[in-house]
């Protein structure tokens, strides 16, 4: 009997275990949760509000990540913008007569990264706002903050629901003052749960690592999908009087190389010594400066003057004539020079002109006479 009694107790601890481990097994702890948009879409739609605006999303294709599915904590949400601007968080709450009320707020955060043609940026902003079962998350963002949408032209399956202007932190019993269908606002959070209460999500904040602080933004590109291209600009919708200015104004910077800390032998590279700098030469004293050259005198002949002077030619001296006395005889008179003959040039020869009869010689000259001798 004592033998079967014990069996029997044994018997019955297996099986309160097991019974436990197949409720634990049904029932899972939760884990962080992801609501809102799936940002695969870049932005591609400026559409610009009077002053602030709120912004949520109401329709979307099979209601994914329309409401927050349990409690918990918000520690994380991201944005996808092609513009400049200050945003918020914000999360609303749907009555059940068709009207919203505000529950929280985050702080206001700038919107300053530039982004590249084709591009938009991925900001992160860490966060601590409790939230409950069915909330919804919607944005607040001022006239600048335009570029937060993706257009899906006319499918009426994506609808952004607008309240202008921002609705107020004790906000309630609000209506949308319009919705626009073909738009999705591209914003979502992290929902961690927090089981003891105290407002702290139980997977990064209640460990003791501290939360990460400061926003995070990162350039994204997304491939050519439904609704837009990446290589086209951010447009404005119809009746927009203001549309976004280009904000790539700086080239990217290049990488630098990649330096190894040691080679194959194992060996830290040492960089080279730079070179030492030359020492600078003398200054030369007053002596040994050269003195400037002089310029050659010109040899330009000035105009109106012959190229190469020459001496002027001095004519023969005349022959100075004896005075014509008894025993004297007039001078011989010298041939003509003979005409010159120049070289290349063709003259004509003129014969000398005959000069006057010689003299009579005084003395006796014999005469003839006509009879006989």
């Amino acid at each position: 009997m004592s033998f079967i009694g014990r069996s029997e107790r044994l018997t019955a601890k297996k099986v309160s275990l097991l019974v436990a481990l197949a409720v634990a097994g049904t029932a899972p702890a939760q884990a962080a949760t992801t609501v809102g948009s799936s940002l695969l879409q870049r932005a591609n739609l400026y559409v610009r509000c009077a002053s602030t605006c709120t912004e949520t999303q109401v329709d979307r294709p099979g209601d994914a990540g329309l409401t927050i599915p349990h409690d918990g904590v918000i520690t994380l949400w991201r944005l996808r913008a092609a513009t400049n601007g200050r945003v918020r968080l914000r999360i609303l709450r749907l009555g059940e007569d068709g009207t919203w009320s505000a529950a929280a707020s985050s702080d206001w955060v700038t919107l300053s990264r530039h982004h590249r043609p084709g591009q938009d940026i991925l900001y992160s902003f860490p966060a601590q706002l409790p939230v409950a079962g069915g909330d919804r998350l919607a944005l607040d963002r001022d006239a600048r903050a335009g570029g937060v949408f993706h257009s899906y032209g006319a499918d009426a399956s994506y609808t952004v629901a607008d309240f202008a202007p921002a609705l107020a932190d004790d906000a309630s019993g609000a209506s949308p003052t319009s919705t626009a269908p073909g738009r999705e606002l591209l914003l979502n959070a992290v929902v961690e749960p927090d089981a003891n209460h105290n407002g702290l999500g139980d997977e990064t904040q209640e460990s003791s690592a501290p939360p990460p602080t400061g926003p995070t933004a990162t350039p994204v590109e997304t491939p050519p999908a439904q609704g837009g291209s990446p290589g086209a600009p951010v447009s404005a919708e119809p009746g927009v009087d203001r549309y976004p200015r280009p904000h790539a104004r700086h080239p990217a910077a290049r990488p630098k190389p990649h330096v190894p800390a040691t080679d194959q032998r194992g060996h830290r590279p040492v960089a080279p010594r730079p070179a030492p700098h030359a020492a600078p030469a003398p200054a030369a004293s007053r002596h040994q400066r050269h003195k400037p050259a002089r310029h050659a005198p010109s040899t330009r002949v000035p105009a109106g003057k012959p190229h190469r002077r020459q001496p002027p030619r001095r004519s023969a001296p005349h022959a100075q004539r004896n005075p014509v006395g008894e025993h004297s005889q007039p001078p011989a008179r010298s041939a003509p020079p003979a005409p010159a003959h120049h070289v290349g040039r063709r003259h004509r020869h003129v014969s000398p002109r005959p000069g006057p009869p010689p003299a009579k010689r005084p003395g006796f000259h014999r005469h003839r006479t006509g009879g006989a001798g």
